[in-house]
């Protein structure tokens, strides 16, 4: 074999480790003075992570600024009200909300199928009448700690309503407060409520269940009629806390009532 293939083959074998020590190098992390380096390749892919996320923040960002107000006003001395794009209806401040003379009153009324949630502010101290009267697309309600007063008719017609949570503070619900709210399947009545206005429930056809506590002293005329709960209760005297609410079915000619000891009404 000649000089000159040797060398040939003494150059591709010096190139070939050459290369192999090259691929070594950058397959591994290099020591800086004593300090790792981190490859090129991981740097360029963590660099790409923190831009996605950079990126997911910013778009997280924009969809809360998003929510844009629709619209806003007064609707107490110290209330207001606000809906915003994401068709939540809030009420702020301090006192009573006004009570509105008709189901129309409302400062909100051309907003009423448009609004889905309602959030009612801790300082709030009363709902007033007619409040949020069909607004049939309403699902949520959320009624803050110092309410003590739902209004007439307050939440009366809100046919999609599913469930409402009345807090330790209200001790009056007033007349057709949550009438005709057929998707209502249960209510619970806090020790603070002292009276249940007439019709309060009353078109409920959904409502099953009803618990109310023994602070209930006054329950107006037809209050629950026309609900699951009543359509299921047996023929006779129909008690609910310590009221004699009604008499079932009818009465037969010459029949003698003794209404239980403790009865309030």
């Amino acid at each position: 074999m000649s000089d000159s293939s040797n060398k040939l083959k003494n150059k591709t074998g010096d190139n070939r480790m050459q290369q192999i020590a090259k691929q070594t190098v950058e397959q591994r992390p290099c020591k800086n003075n004593g300090k790792t380096e981190v490859p090129k390749s991981r740097r360029n892919l963590l660099m790409t992570l923190f831009i996605i996320v950079f990126l997911t923040g910013i778009i997280s960002v924009n969809r809360i600024e998003a929510q844009t107000v629709i619209d806003s006003g007064t609707c107490g001395t110290s209330l207001i009200w606000q809906l915003t794009s994401d068709s939540v209806l809030t009420i702020s401040g301090n006192g009573a909300m006004t009570d509105f003379t008709s189901s129309t009153a409302m400062p909100w009324n051309s907003y009423k199928t448009r609004i889905l949630n309602v959030v009612i502010g801790n300082a709030v101290t009363s709902i007033g009448n007619y409040a949020f009267y069909l607004c049939s697309n309403l699902t949520s309600v959320t009624i803050g700690n110092s309410v003590k007063t739902i209004g007439e008719g307050a939440f009366g017609g809100c046919y999609h309503l599913p469930s409402i949570t009345i807090p330790n503070s209200v001790t009056t619900i007033g007349n057709s407060a949550f009438s005709n709210c057929s998707n209502l399947t249960s209510v619970t009545i806090p020790n603070s409520v002292t009276t249940i206005g007439g019709y309060a429930f009353c078109l409920c056809t959904g409502l099953t269940s009803i618990t109310i506590p023994n602070s209930v002293t006054t329950i107006g005329a037809f209050a629950f009629s026309i609900t699951a709960w009543y359509a299921n209760k047996p023929n006779g005297l129909i008690y609910i806390s310590t009221c004699l609410y009604a008499y079932k079915g009818t009465m037969p000619a010459n029949t003698s009532i003794t209404i239980q000891e403790g009865t309030t009404q």
